[in-house]
């Protein structure tokens, strides 16, 4: 039977009980920290997540362009920015959850087999929040797992814990928040 519940501060939009820094205090720290991020797939929180790194979302090729003179040595006087360069990636560790695997967690109806089970592209929300408020939601679309596998070897001496990486190739990362 569950006792009062003690505790005083109230849910966030997640549900979870926090006391939030006021962020209206001008002694409130400014830097960001992320232990206000959480990562959803179609609309579902992805719990136990150890780590969370999107890549190459900046990353873009600059050409030079050369003097063409007799009387110099062919200096830059000038670059040209192109399009994106690179596969946009995201690196995800989890601890795997008893009936909640990753690819459950993402959407998909059954533990895969290989990475072929994987028959359409879901997509990933990253929450930025601030204290109790959102602060930024990122969108990350067109997302396919190129890599799947257990991080942890099973050992006798081990902590017992089941973790999960993954590489997610996505389409677009946008602002949807």
């Amino acid at each position: 039977m569950a006792g009062p519940d003690l505790n005083p501060y109230g849910n966030n939009a997640f549900g979870t009980r926090v006391k939030p820094l006021d962020y209206t205090n001008e002694l409130t720290p400014s830097m960001k920290v992320y232990h206000g991020v959480s990562i959803a797939v179609n609309g579902s929180t992805i719990g136990r997540i150890t780590s969370w790194t999107p890549t190459n979302a900046y990353n873009r090729k600059v050409t030079a362009v050369y003097e063409l003179s007799a009387a110099t040595f062919g200096q830059p006087v000038d670059v040209i920015p192109s399009g994106a360069e690179g596969e946009y990636t995201a690196e995800i560790q989890r601890g795997e959850v008893w009936s909640q695997e990753l690819e459950l967690t993402c959407g998909f109806s059954d533990v895969w087999e290989t990475l072929s089970d994987q028959d359409r592209p879901f997509s990933i929300q990253e929450f930025w929040m601030r204290g109790k408020d959102p602060y930024r939601i990122w969108t990350y679309t067109g997302c396919w797992f190129r890599e799947k596998n257990y991080s942890d070897p099973w050992t006798a001496d081990g902590d017992g814990r089941v973790s999960v990486t993954g590489s997610i190739v996505y389409t677009r990362r946008q602002i949807t928040f």
